[in-house]
């Protein structure tokens, strides 16, 4: 699993269609919203909706959350 760290504006690139922009967060830092344009054909689901007998929610389970607010973090990178 790969961690980023992004700051308001900041994108993510996935391949070469899939844009994911931090968008907008509350003054805590942990409810945030992101901007996703991928082509229609791909499947973007919120994780909470898989089953819990399933391989994703098993993935997603472990992932932990830092106290720490997630867009303080820098990975040095900036979006092409």
């Amino acid at each position: 699993m790969l961690l980023l760290g992004r700051n308001l504006g900041e994108s993510i690139v996935i391949g070469d269609n899939i844009y994911i922009t931090f968008v907008e967060s509350d003054k805590s830092g942990y409810k945030f919203k992101l901007a996703i344009d991928a082509p229609r054909d791909v499947k973007i689901s919120r994780g909470e909706l898989y089953a819990p007998d399933t391989i994703q929610h098993e993935k997603l389970s472990k992932v932990t959350v830092s106290k720490k607010a997630p867009h303080t973090q820098e990975d040095g990178e900036r979006p092409a």
